[in-house]
């Protein structure tokens, strides 16, 4: 609520292997990244979310002032 950011990068392993019950069945990596909890209040401030799992390469570029986002190899 402080911060109010607009975008999340999560970086995730690609091997989604657990589904959790307590998340609505959501994919996760089998260390449990990203937790649904997480996710859920990302989306409760209406943040985008890059995940690596999703879309491949995430690049943050910066001028100084404005932040822009690409995305390679997306998936």
């Amino acid at each position: 609520e402080k911060v109010l950011p607009e975008i999340a990068v999560i970086s995730v392993g690609a091997n989604k292997e657990v589904k959790n019950p307590d998340c609505d069945n959501k994919e996760r990596n089998k260390y449990g990244h990203p937790h649904c909890e997480v996710l859920e209040r990302l989306a409760k401030y209406d943040i985008t979310v890059l995940r690596t799992d999703e879309v491949g390469d995430i690049k943050i570029i910066s001028d100084g002032a404005i932040l822009k986002s690409k995305i390679k190899n997306q998936k």
